[in-house]
């Protein structure tokens, strides 16, 4: 009997069936220019209080000569309050947007593969399970598209 509740007990647990867009796009919207991807859930039931955290991580060099990652997160436009299907999520780049380097087509052809990491990070309630799930993807440069839709 102890087994068998183990068993069943494993299986009940939520699993995240969060996907992310394959690619991020760097668009325009109303003439301002966005970074966006999409988010879904795949069960479809409701999920309360989502939170995404998005950190980009771009390689420099301190003076001292050490090369290092530094992450800087970035805010979104819009954060729904719950979240039943897919979803668009924004980054407005402005001037404070650690992304307002590379805005134009140009630019972006230039970036190398290693140049730019996206780690997006989402949690919410479930309202299934009345539990927490989380989920995670990481953004590389050959993942990124500029003025696509």
């Amino acid at each position: 009997m102890l087994l068998f509740s183990i068993v069943v007990t494993k299986f009940q647990r939520p699993q995240a069936e969060i996907v992310f867009s394959e690619c991020a796009l760097f668009t325009s919207r109303d003439n301002v220019p966005y970074w966006v991807f999409r988010l879904g859930n795949m069960r479809g039931n409701l999920l309360y209080f989502p939170k995404v955290i998005i950190t980009v991580q771009t390689p420099i060099t301190t003076s001292e000569g050490e090369s290092m990652m530094k992450m800087q997160e970035i805010k979104l436009f819009n954060i729904p309050s719950t979240v039943t299907g897919s979803v668009t999520l924004a980054h407005k780049i402005d001037e404070k947007s650690p992304l307002r380097t590379i805005i134009s087509r140009a630019k972006y052809e230039m970036l190398d593969d290693d140049e730019f990491i996206f780690s997006v990070a989402f949690s919410a309630f479930d309202s299934t399970f009345h539990s927490d799930i989380v989920s995670s993807k990481k953004y590389f440069v050959k993942d990124l598209r500029f003025g696509e839709r």
